[in-house]
């Protein structure tokens, strides 16, 4: 089922993008109420976003507002539209086949390995360079074993790690830090859930740029295990596909916005404002700091 922004949540289109088909990202539930919310205030028009406050956005919804709102600046004016998907390997399915023309989150190059990718989708320059991705360790806030971690080898024995289904850097990542006890849910907010329940002990998770850098999600809260992190080892992009009627043009366009909204400096503040880039932890440990500035030396 497809929601639409104009319609469903009582937001109002220009007349002058009435009559273009619209056009579709594929976006998790929450990811589309969340974008909705944050735009209610400024009468559905990403356009006049001028900055994200801290905490505001989940790291999706707000690239949802980067590439909407850049689409905008390079000329595109076609009404939005959102597939709800489970997770991003099935809206990234979806844009390989065309029935979107993109998806609420950047994605690592790898993704283009997959099944002949890169032939069917566009890939944009980085929008987070690589090792700029970086994790904090999140448990119950009673969790004493996982919160008086301090290095890798600690890490490995603190329990049951749990990430995504298709998070296979963040999998990589972690075996190569040693961690071995490793389980997967499909869904980011299952994660929280499963912590919350007790079956896993902690997760790899985005840094939210607030005070206390907690995650609360349906009724449970995390907190990061202080003072380290780990760096996912890639660098970042928005795809768009090759397969969509319009996906050159809107692949140009997207282009186009970017460049301005980088040199206006409200990439860097977006990726700030959701935890992507959290200058409070700039001085945190770096668990695989040396494999970072190995990668960093190799781009």
């Amino acid at each position: 089922m497809i929601a639409t922004i104009c319609g469903v949540s009582g937001f109002i289109l220009p007349n002058n993008v009435r009559a273009e088909s619209a056009l579709t990202f594929a976006a998790g539930q929450h990811t589309i109420y969340e974008y909705r919310k944050f735009l209610k205030p400024y009468d559905g028009d990403v356009t006049l976003v001028e900055a994200i406050p801290n905490g505001a956005l989940n790291r999706c919804a707000m690239d949802l507002v980067i590439q909407i709102k850049a689409m905008r600046l390079g000329g595109i004016t076609a009404p939005i539209e959102f597939e709800p998907v489970p997770n991003a390997r099935r809206g990234t399915e979806l844009m390989a086949e065309g029935h979107v023309i993109g998806l609420a989150q950047q994605l690592n190059k790898d993704t283009l390995i997959v099944q002949g990718y890169d032939k069917k989708l566009y890939v944009r320059d980085a929008i987070t360079r690589f090792g700029e991705f970086q994790k904090g360790i999140y448990c119950l806030p009673h969790n004493l074993n996982v919160l008086a971690v301090t290095s890798s080898k600690e890490l490995a024995d603190a329990g049951t790690a749990i990430i995504g289904l298709h998070w296979n850097n963040d999998a990589k990542v972690l075996q190569d830090m040693g961690v071995r006890d490793i389980i997967r849910t499909p869904t980011y907010e299952s994660i929280i859930k499963m912590i919350g329940a007790g079956r896993a002990d902690w997760a790899p998770l985005e840094i939210p740029n607030t005070k206390d850098k907690a995650i609360t999600y349906d009724g449970v809260t995390l907190v990061p295990v202080p003072q380290i992190k780990l760096s996912l080892l890639e660098s970042r992009h928005y795809l768009v596909s090759k397969n969509h009627p319009r996906g050159r043009e809107v692949f140009h366009a997207l282009q186009s916005g970017l460049q301005k909204l980088q040199a206006q400096g409200f990439i860097r503040k977006a990726l700030v404002s959701c935890g992507v880039i959290n200058p409070d932890t700039r001085d945190w440990t770096i668990l695989n700091e040396a494999a970072m500035l190995a990668g960093e030396v190799s781009q």
